[in-house]
């Protein structure tokens, strides 16, 4: 623990002084066109869904425009995966009033009709090319959350590979806060289903001195606090710098799905049980 207290601080202090070389310069982000925008004022935990909305980014970063899912790489040498160090964290609160729609395909409403001889939703191009799933698309794609940039960097001079999970969200990255007594405890987790299937998983291999774009939702509440964002890449935890935000403090709180998670994952003598309570905050 020490050791990982140590490290995390190192790696802090050396993106706080990369930040202020004028060797490293910072994409450019570009917001896309809105309706509307929501101001999050939440009174309880919620689940961590954070989208990558850029990989491999150096320069500028235009929202509006479709994220490349070529970046995922899935057959990166084995020795890249044993390479954890050189990647940094950084919420970027720089931006006023930054907002982004926070979606992705699967979140659009309606959902597709189950196969008549199966339960199953299976969706494929014919439906996401629909009339009717392109005018919710583009109605919900101009509902924005003010949200706060996070860069994953890779400051070394070779690949690094950056964990996708399986299940809930693009990146492995939940938002933090200080309690009353100081101490740091998660307002936000992750839902972990009973069966995970794998097949096909890739993850993202990011070039040297290249960014992954993602955000966090910029929460309100009427509780003043510190704020960071816990990260893990192949089972490495990585903290953000801290940042001023408020909150509700019930948001502290374990709602009813983490409360059955930890139940249902409670036998500690089974690895696979083990593994899943610990992915609910991270805690590796």
């Amino acid at each position: 623990m020490k050791n990982l207290l140590l490290s995390t601080l190192v790696s802090i202090l050396a993106f706080s002084a990369c930040k202020n070389d004028t060797k490293l310069n910072f994409p450019a982000l570009i917001t896309s066109p809105y309706d509307t925008i929501i101001q999050l004022n939440s009174k309880q935990m919620l689940l961590s869904e954070p989208i990558v909305y850029g990989a491999n980014i150096k320069d500028s970063l235009d929202f509006s425009k479709e994220f490349d899912y070529d970046i995922y790489k899935e057959e990166a040498p084995f020795e890249i995966y044993e390479k954890t160090d050189s990647v940094l964290i950084y919420v970027d609160t720089s931006y006023n009033d930054f907002h982004s729609n926070e979606m992705n395909k699967l979140m659009v409403i309606p959902s597709p009709p189950p196969k008549p001889s199966d339960s199953i939703y299976e969706y494929d191009d014919d439906y996401f090319n629909n009339v009717e799933f392109k005018e919710q698309w583009l109605k919900r794609e101009k509902e924005h959350y003010n949200t706060i940039p996070v860069y994953v960097y890779n400051f070394s001079n070779s690949n690094r590979i950056i964990s996708k999970p399986i299940v809930n969200g693009e990146l492995f990255l939940q938002v933090q806060a200080k309690d009353k007594n100081g101490v740091w405890k998660p307002i936000e987790y992750n839902y972990i289903p009973g069966f995970i299937c794998g097949t096909g998983h890739q993850d993202y291999l990011l070039e040297p001195k290249h960014f992954i774009v993602s955000t966090i939702k910029k929460y309100s509440g009427d509780y003043k606090t510190k704020m960071r964002v816990k990260f893990m890449s192949l089972q490495k935890i990585y903290y953000s710098n801290e940042f001023d935000g408020s909150i509700n403090y019930s948001q502290f709180d374990l709602v009813k799905e983490v409360i059955q998670m930890n139940k249902r994952y409670s036998d500690s003598n089974n690895k696979n049980f083990d593994y899943k309570k610990k992915l609910i905050f991270l805690d590796f």
